[in-house]
């Protein structure tokens, strides 16, 4: 390929620009480590730099990207680290001659692009915004009280030495939820959705089975079983009831937009809450170690929309769809991260200092009531417009493989 003039910005431009940011980058990070946990207003402002640059610096690459015939949205690599190496090498490329870059731009502008499917997300969810905030208040209260009720109520009886009947029973519903499940799956989970129902409490119990080996005596063993039983609450009970509104919402969605009314909506909000929860503890599970997290993440994106069609198996029908634009998925799940992140921090802020929410976004903690119920409407906020921003993906592919079994089918009769 010979560099055959620009449309945008030349890659001498776009090297200077990006050796730049990089640059105030390093600097803002290594201002924000020292300034961490002393000066909560500097930390603050080194973050909003951080945030201003980093746009900076994906605006430069759509410039560039602009020249060599790519899709905008691969700016969006700038926010992984290592992928923003990836592309920096990329972008380094010569310039394509016109023809071919009007070809390239042509072989990617019929398709949606993660920024489109965030668009259409967000104008879709615009007249249902109300309830949204609504469902993430009720959540959020919901977390934010039990937090409380967790605390004070439930771990003096889970750490009372001379009654084992709760331990007990939290032991059988793991017992009996790990060998349904291990069975369940040995047959190829080929039953409803509604089967699996049972499984979505293993995760849960097996975490709290967790502080009955690493909980030692007093305050740090009571503050272990808080920690654990706040986390397997949260994997649970706001997990179900995100998924159920997700549905409810995507329902209202339909019908506003001439595509209902939605039969059957109780089912479908059911489904929804149980393929919407095992996703996530999945995806919590693989998050472990980063790589898996993300596979499961992308693997499993459309699960929750595909079982609101009535998908009969999810999530292996997920991961056909997801095949061949995984790399897109990625960028619309990365773009949800930081929103979720973002409105978390702001929401949380008036609560707890910037290391505190960082910690408990990230690593988990015991935190104020308000933060908590900051960080839960956040999440729901944001977790629905992505589902809506998937939606359409979700239903390009669709047509796509349905265009190809069309194809295949009308190749095998003419065959015949």
């Amino acid at each position: 390929m010979t560099d055959g003039g620009s449309l945008g910005w030349s890659r001498g431009r776009w090297a200077v620009v990006w050796l730049l940011t990089l640059a105030v980058q390093a600097g803002l990070g290594m201002e924000l480590s020292w300034s961490w946990g002393v000066n909560q207003a500097l930390v603050q402002a080194s973050a909003a730099g951080l945030v201003l640059v980093q746009a900076l610096k994906m605006l430069a690459a759509t410039r560039r990207l602009a020249d060599l015939g790519r899709p905008p949205d691969d700016a969006m690599w700038t926010l992984i680290p290592i992928a923003n190496l990836l592309l920096a090498v990329s972008l380094l490329a010569a310039s394509p001659k016109p023809e071919l870059r009007e070809r390239l731009n042509r072989s990617w502008g019929s398709q949606l692009t993660a920024v489109a499917a965030w668009r259409q997300g967000l104008r879709a969810v615009v007249p249902v915004l109300p309830v949204t905030v609504f469902g993430g208040l009720a959540i959020g209260g919901l977390v934010s009280g039990a937090d409380v009720w967790l605390r004070d109520r439930v771990v003096p009886y889970l750490i009372d030495p001379t009654d084992n009947s709760l331990r007990q029973a939290i032991w059988a519903v793991a017992g009996f939820t790990g060998l349904y499940t291990a069975i369940h799956v040995s047959r190829g989970g080929r039953k409803s959705t509604a089967s699996w129902a049972p499984t979505v409490f293993l995760v849960p119990a097996l975490m709290l089975l967790i502080p009955e080996r690493f909980a030692g005596p007093g305050s740090s063993g009571t503050l272990v079983y808080v920690m654990f039983l706040k986390a397997a609450f949260e994997a649970g009970v706001p997990m179900l009831l995100e998924g159920a509104l997700i549905a409810w919402l995507l329902a209202a969605v339909d019908t506003r937009e001439g595509r209902g009314p939605v039969d059957g909506l109780r089912g479908r909000m059911a489904a929804v809450a149980i393929v919407y929860t095992l996703r996530a503890q999945v995806a919590a599970i693989g998050g472990l170690i980063v790589i898996p997290a993300i596979w499961f993440s992308v693997s499993f994106a459309f699960s929750d929309l595909l079982a609101f069609d009535g998908a009969e198996r999810p999530w292996s029908r997920s991961t056909d769809l997801v095949s061949g634009i995984r790399g897109k998925i990625l960028k619309v799940l990365a773009v949800w991260f930081m929103a979720w992140n973002g409105l978390a921090f702001a929401l949380m802020s008036p609560f707890v200092s910037a290391q505190e929410a960082f910690t408990g976004l990230f690593v988990g903690g015991d935190l104020p009531p308000a933060a908590e119920f900051g960080a839960t409407l956040a999440h729901v906020v944001t977790v629905v417009v992505c589902a809506l921003a998937l939606r359409p993906i979700l239903r390009e592919r669709e047509a796509l493989f349905a265009e190809r079994e069309a194809r295949r089918a009308a190749q095998a009769g003419g065959a015949a």
